[in-house]
């Protein structure tokens, strides 16, 4: 198995949420979540987001696929994250082309080349009352959706070529973007991987506090 499958199924092993907060598109405020979905959808969705992390560090530590190099992966002593942050959490609707057009996009990687994937479709949500736009992009002959995305973090507290959104698929189109779940490609642990990163048009222009923070490794 290729190397960029072997990522993109290790990724998936660890990336898969339970959908939750069905709700129209929004940000969810740090006070009015509550009353949104109620305490212990959140409480769940929070607790989720903690456990899964504390298994991609069990991974990274002990598995013989972790992504580290092998005298990383000896030293390893966890990921860095921000705090869990439940405002970050966006739904509304997977926006597709209307007449069904396939447009592809090259996206650009870590060793100078591009790889193709299919323009899925469209999220449209809001942050603090700003509207943004991020493309969803599928895998060439997979069913596997990829959303990179750039933000001001990057190059500072985050790895300096963006990180990587699951995105949970509901019924209907509808669709959900945890930004605590936004985790770094392979490539930010390892220089062996290839890995793509986010167009111009996956680019917000705004800092994103949430998710995986800068891998530095322990010395």
């Amino acid at each position: 198995m290729a190397v960029w499958e072997i990522e993109k199924k290790l990724v998936a092993e660890f990336f898969i949420f339970t959908m939750l907060l069905v709700c129209p598109m929004m940000i969810f405020p740090p006070y009015g979540a509550a009353e949104a979905t109620g305490e212990d959808a959140l409480a769940t969705r929070a607790k989720r987001i903690e456990t899964e992390r504390e298994e991609k560090d069990r991974f990274f530590r002990e598995s013989p696929n972790s992504p580290l190099r092998l005298k990383d992966q000896k030293t390893f002593r966890g990921l860095s994250y921000y705090p869990i942050d439940l405002r970050y959490v966006v739904s509304g609707n997977l926006e597709r082309d209307p007449k069904g057009r396939k447009e592809y996009a090259k996206l650009p990687t870590n060793r100078g080349n591009f790889r193709t994937y299919i323009k899925e479709g469209v999220l449209r949500f809001k942050i603090e009352g700003r509207e943004f736009v991020l493309i969803v992009y599928r895998f060439l002959g997979r069913s596997n959706l990829f959303l990179p995305f750039r933000d001001r973090t990057n190059g500072q507290e985050t790895y300096e070529n963006g990180r990587y959104l699951d995105v949970e698929i509901l019924a209907d189109e509808e669709f959900i973007v945890d930004f605590n779940t936004a985790h770094n490609p392979f490539c930010a642990y390892n220089p062996k991987y290839t890995c793509a990163y986010a167009s111009e048009e996956n680019v917000l222009d705004v800092a994103i506090p949430c998710g995986e923070k800068k891998f530095v490794a322990a010395p």
